[in-house]
């Protein structure tokens, strides 16, 4: 049954000019094998268009990107000298213009518009900092952080960019990190288990964090709902991320070096062997990547000598050698069961 729709009524899908061959080639063999009708084959094929040239949409977005960072350059050379209102107006509508280009450039130029993308969220970003140094407004830098955070997700949602996801991403590994005065501490400081065990559990249930790492997944989710498609750089950060602030709070808590290795060695073990569903394969990755890094860093006996937690016994070097065996012997044999899958 024909679709009422007329080909010139109906939203042309760009493609490029090699996966127009290949389509124009199995048409041909389609219609060979009697499969489609010239009719039909000519039906399907004027539903697709060449897509712009790729290097001439990058060319243009990074003259747009250059463009935007030569007229912030000229601002912030005469910033002392412009007024407040100026100011405030110059960063707002250098964002809405940014967004209005991006939203304008979305069909014909999609390079072109993520890079205005790209320029308006730094502005946003900026704005946020320059807004509090204008009228003297003190705070954390991590509350700036956040609402940068979260002014992104907006257009995430609305323009499914990955490249945003990606910047919110990174914003994020700051955000924590500064939050969490993590900058340049490995392990953090000792404490007491139980209480550090009470003060974890409080830190994880603090609700601005838990915001910024469910908006994250829920974006990463959204990009892939239309599609079906699970975008695996924006997965793998997100697991990255997660890793990350889990890893600086129980070495914050903690104390101990051999807690945190402890802790990641077994996330990767359970990686290797649970059943995971869809995203099996790449979580299995990356349980076999952390059984691999800390089994090798576990199979050493000077890493279980210095823990804090262990408890010594008459023959501590026997100890420390069935430990770190063990731990070997349980990195080979994860990986050898992920493989064997």
């Amino acid at each position: 049954m024909k679709n009422s729709t007329g080909p010139e009524e109906a939203k042309l899908r760009p493609i490029r000019k090699k996966e127009q061959a290949f389509l124009t080639r199995e048409l041909e063999h389609w219609r060979w094998l009697n499969l489609l009708d010239e009719q039909q084959a000519s039906a399907i094929s004027v539903l697709y268009e060449p897509a712009s040239s790729r290097f001439l949409q990058v060319f243009t977005g990074l003259g747009a990107i250059l463009v935007g960072l030569g007229l912030l350059s000229y601002i912030a050379a005469n910033w002392v000298i412009l007024g407040r209102a100026m100011k405030v107006t110059l960063i707002v509508g250098g964002y809405i213009l940014s967004i209005a280009a991006a939203y304008g450039f979305e069909l014909p130029y999609p390079y072109t518009s993520r890079a205005f993308l790209l320029l308006g969220s730094f502005i946003y970003g900026g704005g946020i900092f320059l807004i509090a140094q204008i009228f003297n407004e003190g705070g954390a830098i991590t509350d700036a952080l956040f609402w940068w955070i979260a002014g992104i997700a907006p257009v995430c949602l609305l323009f499914k960019d990955r490249v945003q996801l990606l910047l919110a991403q990174v914003i994020s590994l700051v955000y924590f990190h500064w939050l969490y005065r993590a900058w340049g501490q490995l392990f953090g400081y000792s404490s007491p288990y139980w209480p550090s065990l009470l003060m974890f559990l409080r830190s994880l249930a603090s609700p601005y964090p838990l915001a910024v790492f469910a908006g994250l997944w829920l974006l990463w989710w959204s990009m892939g709902r239309e599609t079906g498609e699970l975008w695996g750089v924006g997965l793998h950060m997100n697991i990255f991320i997660t890793l990350n602030f889990i890893g600086i709070h129980a070495s914050r808590y903690s104390g101990d070096a051999l807690m945190v290795w402890l802790l990641f060695f077994a996330a990767g073990l359970f990686l290797c062997a649970a059943p995971l569903g869809r995203l099996e394969d790449v979580l299995e990755g990356w349980g076999i990547s952390l059984t691999g890094v800390f089994g090798l860093i576990l199979s050493y006996p000077q890493v279980w000598r210095w823990s804090k937690m262990m408890v010594l016994n008459a023959h501590p070097e026997v100890t420390f050698s069935v430990f770190s065996v063990s731990a070997a012997i349980l990195a080979c044999a994860a990986n050898i069961f992920s493989a064997a899958l």
